[in-house]
């Protein structure tokens, strides 16, 4: 099972048709849309009503999770902490860059386990295409990072 921190990259994959050939669970947390927009949450409410994704409510361990943690790691904030404990309680792999070293930092804390973006990439995607579009993103942003 995986979790993408990053919302956007998940749905990156859908507008580009990739997702159900994929064929990996993919779990959302649902207190982790509260932060997006109402199309966000529709797109991924569409996608868990097909089936390429699951959203997974928080549970009273949970929320006693991030009640316990909420002070010590208040610059996380509560939808990073549902995360982490979703993938520790679920044993999902979080989908995570490498330039995120505070989320990083956090789950290695939390033990949770990591891949970056292009790891995942690599291991489910099979699409010459996607890569090169990927990687014209990334010399994108490099450029407008300058």
């Amino acid at each position: 099972m995986f979790v993408f921190y990053d919302i956007d990259d998940l749905l990156m994959l859908h507008a580009l048709r990739l997702l159900p050939s994929i064929n990996v669970p993919i779990l959302v947390a649902e207190g982790k849309l509260q932060f997006h927009t109402y199309t966000t949450n529709a797109k991924i409410r569409d996608l868990s009503n097909s089936g390429l994704v699951t959203l997974i409510p928080l549970d009273d361990l949970g929320y006693e999770f991030v009640a316990m943690n909420r002070k010590k790691y208040s610059a996380a904030g509560c939808p990073l902490l549902e995360v982490l404990y979703m993938c520790h309680s679920q044993n999902a792999v979080l989908i995570v860059e490498e330039n995120e070293s505070f989320i990083r930092t956090l789950a290695n804390v939390f033990q949770v386990e990591m891949i970056t973006l292009d790891e995942f990439n690599t291991a489910t995607i099979n699409n010459k295409e996607y890569f090169e579009f990927i990687n014209e993103m990334k010399k994108d942003k490099q450029r407008l990072n300058l």
